[in-house]
């Protein structure tokens, strides 16, 4: 359990913040929003503005990434 959650900090240590710190991003999802219907344990934005949510499950962790526009990045993983 340590070595996941030294990875999934890793993982989001690399990840850079796009927008600035308290302010929307009006290009992402609808004005900003996207209602993802999913709790995450922890979630960032990549340099190039796709999102990844992170959640917890059994023996590891989960990695979500969404595309600029809000929609799911199918392109990730498996």
């Amino acid at each position: 359990m340590k070595k996941t959650l030294l990875l999934a900090f890793c993982v989001l240590s690399l990840i850079q913040i796009r927008a600035q710190v308290g302010t929307l991003d009006p290009t992402f999802g609808t004005g900003g929003f996207v209602s993802l219907g999913i709790t995450y344990d922890a979630a960032e934005f990549q340099s190039d503005g796709k999102l990844i949510g992170v959640q917890m499950i059994t023996g590891g962790f989960k990695l979500t990434r969404y595309k600029t526009d809000g929609t799911l990045d199918e392109s990730f993983g498996n």
